[in-house]
């Protein structure tokens, strides 16, 4: 989705227009060879994404960000109602955390413009799925879970 950051980026805006609570998720992995390694430069958050004055930094080590992070307890703390999420990996990081986040009883809008992912081999290796088909394949699990996709236009239209 080659226009993910510029969304997320006027999503970010926007939220913080509203004075909305912003939570910016970092992956940081504990496998020396993973990019996400923090001490390789590939981890660290772009400019256009880190988080600002006031907003909650929630460093994760696993696929959902709920998993051993305190982020419930913030969300809980910061009286959030429900969750909109944006970001990277539409099959992995975005939606282990939406999933949960739906467990947990929140109204989930995941932004299908403002996500995205890359391809991958099916089990096998017999087949490889591009980013787009990965990525719907994404969006269509997390709508049958009951999870809302939306638009970046859209959600501007509705706030």
């Amino acid at each position: 989705n080659p226009d993910a950051e510029k969304n997320i980026v006027a999503l970010l805006a926007h939220w913080r227009q509203k004075k909305q609570p912003i939570f910016i998720v970092q992956y940081l992995s504990p496998r020396p060879e993973s990019p996400y390694n923090p001490h390789d430069p590939r981890s660290a958050l772009k400019e256009s994404v880190k988080p600002q004055a006031g907003e909650t930094l929630i460093v994760k080590h696993f696929e959902s960000a709920f998993m051993k992070t305190g982020l419930e307890e913030s969300l809980s703390q910061a009286e959030v109602d429900t969750l909109v999420f944006v970001g990277y990996y539409s099959d992995q990081c975005v939606a282990s955390t939406a999933k949960v986040a739906n467990n947990l009883g929140y109204p989930v809008y995941v932004v299908a413009d403002a996500t995205a992912t890359t391809g991958c081999n099916g089990y096998g290796n017999e087949t490889f799925f591009s980013p787009e088909d990965t990525h719907q394949m994404a969006l269509g699990g997390l709508h049958r879970d009951g999870i809302h996709i939306i638009s970046t236009r859209q959600l501007l239209l509705n706030q």
